[in-house]
């Protein structure tokens, strides 16, 4: 559901924003811009007071062989009013990253994670930088497998849960530089409070965490 309505507001907007009369309308005025922005990088999701499963799978299963480390892949629509150089807009952005957790007995956790956010945006235009920061709300949810190797036997159990989080919130700092025409590259860092309660430990799992990503963007 909520990927088809997405999907059709991209579609609206875009039809919209075809127009050539309205874009040129648009930029007399100067009163709005809409971006479009696609960025990846580096989350770590091991350091919340929130995050318990991973230590209690580590205490019966050995200690995790990989990192906390995932690389999200986000995606961003937002629309700004200007006032002068200064913006304040609002934005729907999709983040998504998928993982693999391994431990010293075999034993290894899949993990898929994405959230759904709307933000509160603000930033302002300069001749060549544009800075920006925007607070936002979500829904995080996530496809948790087990597949834990049994201490006492060689027989492995596996679970699979579909969690989910109706209060994730997030913080945004970044800059754009334009480069050719409406369009440029941009860097941004993340701080994301996501943590779910995963059943079968009754332990809280962070799904958020600090990241620094980097990304394109267009700019009408």
């Amino acid at each position: 559901m909520v990927k088809s309505i997405l999907t059709l507001l991209v579609f609206t907007i875009l039809l919209m924003f075809s127009s050539y009369g309205l874009l040129k309308h648009i930029h007399a005025q100067g009163k709005y811009d809409f971006l479009i922005s696609l960025q990846g990088g580096f989350q770590h999701t091991g350091y919340s007071s929130n995050d318990e499963y991973i230590d209690t799978i580590q205490k019966k299963h050995g200690d995790l062989t990989n990192t906390r480390v995932v690389n999200p892949l986000i995606v961003s629509f937002e629309i700004y009013h200007l006032q002068g150089s200064l913006g304040v807009g609002f934005g729907l952005e999709n983040q998504r990253y998928s993982t693999e957790y391994y431990f010293v007995d075999g034993s290894k956790i899949n993990l898929n994670a994405q959230v759904n956010y709307h933000n509160l945006l603000l930033k302002y235009n300069g001749d060549l930088f544009e800075p920006f920061l925007g607070i936002g709300t979500g829904t995080y949810s996530a496809n948790v497998n087990e597949n834990l190797n049994q201490t006492s036997s060689a027989e492995s159990t596996e679970a699979f849960m579909r969690i989910s989080n109706r209060h994730s919130h997030q913080g945004k700092l970044g800059i754009r530089m334009s480069l050719y025409s409406y369009c440029g590259i941009m860097v941004a860092t993340y701080s994301i409070s996501a943590p779910i309660n995963v059943p079968t430990e009754n332990k809280k799992l962070e799904l958020g965490g600090d990241s620094i990503v980097t990304g394109i963007f267009c700019q009408f």
